[in-house]
């Protein structure tokens, strides 16, 4: 019985790192769209403020939430 509990435990952590291993490239395949939001957002803001400097930061979560954070620097 004792050999059995820790086989299950070495199978358990095998298996938790084969699912963090596919949520990560799950996550990288979803990101595929971030760069041509980042320009969206920057030509956007250009638009309508010609003379600033801007920097968009995106990245995605593990919670599956995306953060934004744009900095607009008038020159």
């Amino acid at each position: 019985m004792f050999f059995l509990r820790f086989k299950d435990k070495g199978t358990a952590s095998t298996a938790k790192k084969r699912l963090q291993e596919t949520l990560a490239n799950d996550r990288n395949a979803n990101i595929a769209y971030l760069d041509d939001l980042k320009n969206d957002i920057i030509t956007l803001i250009r638009k309508y403020s010609p003379n600033s400097c801007v920097d968009v930061n995106a990245c995605a979560n593990r919670n599956n939430t995306l953060d934004i954070k744009v900095n607009i620097k008038n020159i």
